[in-house]
């Protein structure tokens, strides 16, 4: 009774915390909605909101999923973006995008484009050309990914500003131009027109002017720039100086002066100021009117040097160290793990092979086992019928040579011998009946002969002493074969091979030359196939080259 009510109380228990998570989730849930609302909405998520955005990622990071995770991290960046806090906003993306898995078909691939969106923005108000290219192209990428045509496009027109900063005029008009054609193909003229904006700058530089006049003519009647001034975007002023460098260009210096002083009437930030006054010197420097050029020139070297010098450069170093040490950090944590990660698969793999390795050595040993048992038993059948053979013929020769009149057990031997000659015959290369074999009794019936064939059955070591024996017997016996296999031909056999046609003149089946010289039947056929290209300049198969050696005279 006591173990069922602590049982209940423990299911109570897992119940009540998992009602209390679920509750909590819906918080955190809410929370990131929210954020998310605030966010889309140009909002700025201050008042504290961090720290509970900060909450909520450590929440997912324990509970949520990798999707979860990377939305809680993004809202934290963009928390930390609105308070002005650039390389926290930063360390949070970055934590947002080590969230994911990119190889994962479920990855919010929408966000992560939005993730690296944002921190490419952050890149370019600090004046950081080349990282914020690297984040606009991982943004465009993910965009493509998710079908997100309209952000990749806009991801993609970003390209231009950033070569434009580098100076890469050539990259600027292309990625510019791709832009303008990818808006055109989707039916968007506005934004195809408002593309060409970097374009106008890198043209004029070129000296492209009538391309340069096309895309400002473009950008000026038929673009999201049309009819919206003053313009609400102060970067939108940077028109004015494309138009005071090109109608100075044309020589046209009065539209060029109305177009240098509405940048810096209306543009307001310093950099359409320095915009603003460099122009009005390059105009004056030009028409030769020095104390104007020097006046503006004075202006603009002040301004620079009390102003956006100092403050620019502060601010770029300052977040180019922070954002430096951080990153920093994160790169040396990954390496960390990684290298950790590197080795256990180094390990695991490491074992891994070793135990193929190994299971791969007992195969080929079971293999190698189980073939030189059959090619022992194959042998052996073959020595067992030659020596019963043998052993009937000459009973049945006894028999008749002392006339004995027991017919039913002459009957009986020759019908034991008729099967064996039928049996030893099929196992031959020539099929020839062994009476027709023609060896001599005396070879066929010595003491060495069938002691070779029963260490063929039971895979006994043949000696040395042993092989001199054999050779000796058939060089007495059959002189005319072995002359052929030695002397008589122009290439010099080796001691296996010699052995391997004298026991193929003997008889022995491939099997039991396999056993007699440890080694597979199939390499037995390879020799075969050697020794009639060396004797008899042939390549006949293992079969025809038993009949060739049959054929040869003793």
């Amino acid at each position: 009774m006591k173990r069922t009510i602590g049982c209940l109380l423990t299911f109570l228990l897992l119940l009540l915390l998992v009602a209390c998570d679920d509750g909590r989730r819906e918080r955190m849930e809410a929370l990131l909605d929210r954020a998310d609302s605030l966010n889309r909405a140009y909002i700025p998520m201050t008042g504290g909101l961090d720290s509970l955005l900060l909450e909520a990622t450590k929440y997912y990071d324990r509970h949520g999923t990798p999707n979860e995770q990377l939305r809680a991290h993004y809202l934290l960046g963009c928390a930390y973006r609105d308070m002005g806090e650039a390389p926290a906003a930063l360390s949070a993306y970055h934590d947002a995008v080590e969230c994911v898995d990119t190889t994962d078909a479920d990855c919010n691939f929408a966000l992560l484009a939005r993730v690296h969106g944002q921190m490419a923005a952050l890149f370019e108000d600090y004046a950081m050309p080349r990282n914020q290219l690297d984040e606009e192209r991982a943004a465009y990428r993910y965009a493509m990914i998710a079908k997100d045509t309209v952000a990749a496009l806009a991801f993609l027109n970003m390209h231009a500003s950033c070569y434009d900063w580098l100076g890469i005029d050539d990259s600027v008009i292309y990625y510019s131009e791709e832009a303008c054609r990818r808006y055109m193909e989707i039916g968007d003229t506005l934004f195809a027109n408002t593309a060409l904006g970097p374009a106008i700058a890198a043209n004029l530089r070129r000296k492209d002017y009538a391309k340069a006049k096309e895309y400002l003519d473009r950008l000026a009647y038929h673009s999201t720039l049309t009819g919206n001034e003053p313009f609400g975007d102060k970067n939108q002023y940077l028109l004015y100086y494309d138009k005071g460098v090109y109608y100075s260009a044309m020589h046209q210096y009065d539209s060029a002066y109305t177009a240098y002083r509405k940048l810096i009437s209306d543009g307001e930030t310093p950099n359409n100021l320095l915009l603003g006054y460099h122009g009005l010197y390059q105009l004056f420097r030009e028409r030769g009117m020095a104390d104007s050029a020097f006046k503006y020139a004075d202006i603009h070297t002040q301004f620079n040097d009390t102003f956006v010098g100092r403050l620019e450069q502060s601010k770029l170093q300052a977040a180019q160290s922070l954002y430096n040490y951080t990153r920093h950090q994160q790169i040396a944590e990954y390496e960390s793990a990684r290298s950790v990660r590197l080795q256990l698969a180094i390990w695991v793999g490491g074992l891994m092979a070793f135990s193929l390795v190994l299971l791969l050595l007992f195969v080929i040993y079971v293999l190698h086992v189980r073939v030189k048992a059959r090619l022992h038993r194959m042998a052996s059948c073959y020595a067992m019928d030659m020596l019963s053979y043998q052993e009937t013929s000459s009973k049945l020769q006894l028999l008749r040579s002392q006339k004995n009149e027991d017919t039913e057990l002459i009957k009986r031997l020759e019908s034991e011998l008729n099967v064996l000659r039928q049996t030893l015959a099929s196992q031959q290369a020539d099929h020839k009946d062994p009476k027709e074999w023609g060896l001599l009794d005396t070879l066929l019936n010595s003491p060495i002969v069938i002691r070779f064939h029963k260490q063929a059955t039971i895979g006994a070591t043949v000696t040395d002493v042993e092989w001199n024996e054999l050779r000796q017997l058939v060089n007495k016996l059959m002189p005319h074969f072995m002359y052929t296999i030695t002397t008589g031909n122009k290439y010099k056999l080796g001691p296996r091979e010699t052995n391997v046609c004298i026991l193929e003149k003997l008889r022995f089946s491939s099997s039991e030359q396999a056993a007699l010289l440890e080694v597979t039947k199939g390499a037995i056929s390879n020799i075969h196939r050697r020794l009639s290209k060396k004797l008899f300049d042939q390549q006949p198969s293992a079969k025809e080259f038993s009949m060739i050696i049959q054929s040869l005279p003793y």
